[in-house]
């Protein structure tokens, strides 16, 4: 953790180092494709390509045809309804190159302000997730996750803000308009347990269940249709559902074994006396909040439905917490270490073996073993991961909803 008294002018210089640092990264992967081909994320000569998907269908509503049938690209089904309102704009694929680069770029900008490295060791850390091949790829490809990532960022902020109609209106607001453009934010509701004092609590967990109740009705068709089309094969995917389908199990025993596994996990470690008697100090409130928040979205999406490996995305909100805090306790201290180990190894650990197939003449049969044996180990690290998530979740739970300070 970065001592209380370094400079702004410091944090300013690391968190200019972080943009210049994930910019020359981008810049390299632009002008040098094969790098990008290497490491299993190619584009194709095809940038922004998800952007362009939502693009599409809007225009295919616009001229009357079905933005989800086999006429106008398809792909569309993995967004709601809500995106194609925009056919009332002048929106359209003409417009894909600087809407890609907006969304791109308001991910990018979202992700330097709230990591904020303070100390070398912690840009390190930031810089090496950041420039992950899943992280990139969501980048490279302008997936409108990036936007949901930049409009969450605002609900920390929203929930410790000063002004009361921010709280009670704002931060309920937020995750209903998220929730409503891609379903999974709705998790983010669990973070309004922080909200101070408890009559602003009372009121924003009310407004939002209302609302995420109402939005999740509107956009249901979406998630079925959504739901029946996700692939469970191929690297740079994860889920519960994926690891089950991987070791040859029914992929519908993943959602209640998964519940059943974290919530043991998670309860044996928030019992452990290092988390049971541990405190957020006051200092890294809003990073604590950020890491909640961040493994409450990674959590659902794991437990609820298989993901594309960019939705780590949300990863970054974990590591100023796990790398600012310096515990006493030495199993504090150990599992702090291993989250943000095994976090990094969601990042880079399918990355070697992907670039040795890629770099190497191998037959199909080949490529099938590696890719099982790969995503087999990374699966079990995922797990691990999502166990350690879990105990964090239930001591955030547990403490905050007794917290004598919301009273």
């Amino acid at each position: 953790m970065a001592p209380a008294s370094v400079a702004p002018r410091s944090r300013s210089f690391y968190l200019l180092l972080l943009a210049l640092g994930t910019s020359v990264v981008c810049a390299v992967c632009a002008w040098f494709p094969a790098v990008m081909s290497r490491a299993g994320i190619s584009h194709g000569g095809f940038w922004f390509r998800d952007t362009f998907y939502v693009l599409a269908a809007i225009d295919a509503k616009r001229l009357g045809m079905d933005p989800y049938g086999p006429n106008a690209m398809n792909v569309h089904h993995n967004y709601s309804h809500w995106w194609l309102w925009l056919e009332h704009t002048s929106l359209g694929r003409r417009d894909m190159a600087w809407m890609g680069a907006l969304v791109a770029g308001l991910g990018l900008i979202a992700g330097w302000l709230s990591t904020r490295p303070r100390s070398a060791a912690e840009l390190a850390w930031t810089w090496l997730f950041f420039c992950s091949p899943p992280l990139l790829l969501g980048l490279n490809r302008a997936n409108v996750d990036w936007l949901l990532f930049a409009l969450l960022a605002l609900l920390v902020p929203a929930i410790l803000a000063s002004a009361p109609v921010v709280r009670r209106w704002g931060a309920p607001l937020l995750i209903a308009l998220a929730t409503g453009l891609k379903y999974y934010p709705a998790a983010g509701a669990l973070l309004l347990l922080a909200m101070r004092p408890r009559p602003d609590r009372r009121f924003a967990l009310w407004f939002s269940g209302g609302l995420i109740g109402l939005v999740l009705l509107n956009v249901a068709p979406d998630m079925a249709r959504f739901s029946s089309v996700v692939e469970h094969e191929g690297f740079y995917v994860f889920g519960a559902a994926a690891s089950f389908h991987k070791a040859g199990l029914p992929d519908g025993l993943a959602l209640g074994f998964g519940i059943v596994v974290l919530l043991a996990a998670g309860g044996w470690l928030a019992s452990r006396p290092m988390l049971r008697t541990w405190a957020v100090p006051a200092e890294l409130r809003q990073e604590y909040l950020y890491f909640i928040l961040g493994a409450t979205l990674l959590s659902a999406c794991f437990l609820l439905t298989t993901n594309y490996a960019y939705r780590w995305m949300f990863g970054l909100w974990l590591l100023p917490f796990l790398c600012r805090l310096q515990p006493v306790a030495p199993g504090l201290r150990r599992l702090v270490a291993v989250t943000r180990v095994l976090l990094l190894v969601q990042g880079w650990g399918e990355v070697p073996v992907i670039a040795w197939l890629n770099s190497t003449p191998v037959t199909k049969e080949t490529v099938e073993h590696w890719e099982f044996v790969t995503t087999y180990l990374l699966a079990i690290s995922t797990w691990m991961l999502f166990a350690c998530l879990a105990g964090w979740l239930l001591h955030f739970l547990l403490n905050e909803w007794r917290s004598p300070e919301s009273a």
